[in-house]
């Protein structure tokens, strides 16, 4: 694969995470979901404010400076 394959591959999938976040923050309530494929995908509307599995919530500066560090 070349590396500008590979760029717009990655390019295509933070524009689809991004596209999505935008859709369920203006168009579902918190802790709604909706069926996207029946009995296979569901869409869960759930905020975190931390890292994985909500670790260190509400440090949200700290992962700014390791984010620039």
């Amino acid at each position: 694969m070349t590396y500008a394959f590979m760029s717009l591959f990655a390019a295509f999938i933070v524009a689809a995470d991004q596209i999505s976040k935008y859709f369920v923050s203006h168009h579902m309530a918190l802790y709604e979901s909706r069926t996207l494929i029946p009995g296979v995908v569901e869409l869960y509307y759930v905020r975190n404010s931390g890292m994985a599995w909500s670790l260190l919530s509400g440090a949200r500066w700290f992962f700014v400076g390791i984010t620039v560090a």
